[in-house]
């Protein structure tokens, strides 16, 4: 059970750790020291707050483990000069996109709406209305004209 303030045992913290290593739960009971392991894992993994903690310390350590050996792998496929070139060209192509080589930077709509700052969204608005200014501009030729001077007043005034 958890202590007064909610946080974990050091009993619990060791079972999450063992869990996110092995993900077997009859092993984490045991490596974390329960007297019965195979009744304290079913009832232990039941725990939402064991579960949330399995969870952030799993999804901690793909972004920090998962993605350096990602990252890895995908600069050894594409350097391979003996790899065929459909890999070889994917992995480059997934590099460039992880290291905004592509022209999106930090602003770019790379990204969902919902995860972007503020900054980020007023700098993707401002390049918003670029783009519409410059669709609505009339072109001839491969030429950009000026627009047009608004109409003042109607056609029988």
């Amino acid at each position: 059970m958890p202590d007064l303030k909610g946080r974990l045992t050091p009993q619990e913290h060791e079972f999450v750790e063992a869990m996110v290593r092995s993900g077997d739960a009859l092993y984490s009971a045991t490596v974390a020291g329960y007297a019965q392991p195979a009744s304290a894992a079913s009832k232990v993994m039941r725990r939402p707050d064991i579960a949330s903690a399995i969870q952030a310390q799993a999804r901690a350590r793909i972004q920090g483990e998962g993605s350096a050996v990602a990252a890895k792998v995908l600069i050894e496929i594409a350097s391979d000069p003996t790899a065929p070139k459909a890999p070889r060209v994917a992995a480059a192509t997934r590099l460039a996109d992880m290291t905004q080589l592509g022209g999106l930077g930090p602003g770019g709509l790379d990204k969902p709406l919902s995860e972007m700052t503020r900054a980020e969204l007023v700098e993707a608005r401002q390049r918003a209305v670029a783009y519409l200014v410059e669709l609505d501009a009339p072109v001839i030729e491969g030429t950009a004209l000026p627009a047009p001077e608004p109409i003042v007043g109607g056609l029988f005034d």
